[in-house]
This record gives C-alpha cells, structure tokens and sequence, in this order.
C-alpha cells in the first residue's frame, strides 16, 4: 500500500490514476476528506466517469479506481481484491502530456480486451473524433490552423485532410473555423486500434496552373472562388482566367497586360 498525500486532491487526475494501473498497481483509491469545496467533489467525480469509463471499453473492472468516502480507513487500509495488470512498470521519456496518455492507453488496451466500439464520455471529456462533409469540403485548411493539437493535418503536395483521433482534445475550434460547415465533431472515445492511426478524411486532385502548371489548389476551390467573384469587376473577361493561376503567374498577367494597354492600368 502506497499513500501518496497531495496538496489538492485534484492534482492527479484520471490520467495519473491509469498511468498508475498500466505501470502495476492493482487498485487506485481517491481518499476524500472534509470540507472539500464542491468545485473539488464535481471535479473527483468527473474524473472518476472518465477513468471507469475508460476502464470498461479497454475490458478492465472499473473498480479498479474508487472514490472513498470522507475518513473511511477501512476501505482505504484493505487489500487489493484484483491483482496489478502487469509487472514491468511504463518507462516514460515523452514530455508531452497527452502523448504520455495515449501510451498508458495503448499499454491497458495491450493488457485488456478493447470493445472495438465507441463510448459515451461525461460531457466535456477530451475524447472524440471528427466527421467531415466531403462534398462541403474545400481543403481550406482553416480547421489544421486552428487546431491546437497534432490532431488534424495537411497532406503536404497531396490537397488532403488528414486527422488522428488520439490527439483530438475536442476543443471545437476546427468546427467552428470551417467556412463551410463541413466538420462536426463526434465525441466519446473509440476502444480500437483506429484511434491511434492517422486516416484521410478528404483529398482532392491539385488544380495546376494555366500558365505554368504548378499545383496551388484543388478544382473545388478554384470553382468556388470562381464562382464567389464572377460578378467583380477586376475579374471581368478574360481575367476570370487570373483565377486559374499560381500567385506568380496571375502577376505577371497583370504586368502583361498593363504593357500591352497602359490605360487597362485604371481598370486594374
């Protein structure tokens, strides 16, 4: 039995407690104590959903983290009834937090029997994934700006959005910053290997440029575009077509075309 005092209960929260089981606690108990502010006792109690729940889909009892009532030393004091998971403690070099997390998951889902399945989570709880509208979809990039996390990402010279569900906080910020209303997030955690993988969730062909050929977008935004500016008046005629190129191209046009007719310069 290892009593570890605390300065505030809500110091180690359900990620310590499953960091303690994948490394071969048998048991976490949560010793409450008197006069505790009812932000601490909501706070212990989220945290004790969260941790159960996630006990469950990964195929451990969910007894395994208990929340004691105040000077219950009976309960504190007893033996394990379940015997530790594992042996061989978790080596931790990671610095980040929610990365040390998703290895105390991946070790239990190891020790346990995952459900495959997607599991309700107290609202506000950090797990989720994200569906996306491909037909809305216009590979903006707006939600990877915005994501504070690896979560979502772009495909680099392949116009593609791509998304790991294990980094996803579900802050909301890549639904909100989507111009198109094309995310919608998708909350409770995912008890399968799919979680830890990253998948592609929307990819398109590059637009090349008319001019030189190089990829600078995809056909569905350069459409969009096109068809958000076909009433302005710097796109009139053939200009429209400066919508079809690079950004290095569409200056030179101008340049080409202020040469050819110096008074297009006022209708520039």
């Amino acid at each position: 039995m290892l009593d570890i005092p605390l300065e505030e209960l809500g110091a180690a929260g359900h990620d310590q407690w499953l960091t303690a089981l994948a490394s071969g606690a048998a048991e976490v108990r949560i010793q409450q104590h008197a006069d505790m502010p009812s932000r601490l006792s909501a706070f212990l109690v989220d945290q004790l959903a969260q941790a159960q729940t996630l006990l469950s889909a990964l195929g451990h009892d969910p007894e395994r983290v208990q929340l004691l009532e105040v000077d219950d030393a009976q309960a504190r004091d007893a033996l394990p009834l379940l015997t530790p998971l594992t042996d061989q403690p978790l080596p931790f070099n990671e610095p980040e937090k929610r990365a040390r997390l998703n290895i105390v998951l991946a070790r239990l889902a190891e020790l346990g029997e995952p459900s495959g399945q997607r599991h309700a989570m107290p609202s506000g709880a950090a797990y989720g994934g994200i569906q996306v509208d491909s037909d809305a979809c216009t590979l903006c990039h707006a939600c990877v700006s915005n994501c504070p996390t690896p979560a979502l990402s772009s495909g680099g010279n392949t116009p593609s959005l791509n998304f790991r569900e294990a980094d996803c906080v579900q802050c909301g910020l890549c639904e909100q910053a989507c111009p198109e209303d094309a995310i919608t997030l998708t909350p409770g955690f995912l008890a399968s290997a799919e979680r830890e993988t990253r998948h592609v969730c929307h990819e398109e062909a590059p637009f090349e440029c008319i001019g030189c050929g190089k990829p600078f977008a995809t056909a569905s935004t350069v459409a969009n575009i096109k068809a958000k500016l076909a009433n302005h008046p710097y796109f009139a005629g053939d200009a429209m077509l400066r919508l079809e190129m690079c950004e290095d191209c569409r200056v030179k046009d101008v340049w080409k075309t202020m040469i050819r007719d110096p008074d297009a310069q006022l209708r520039i």
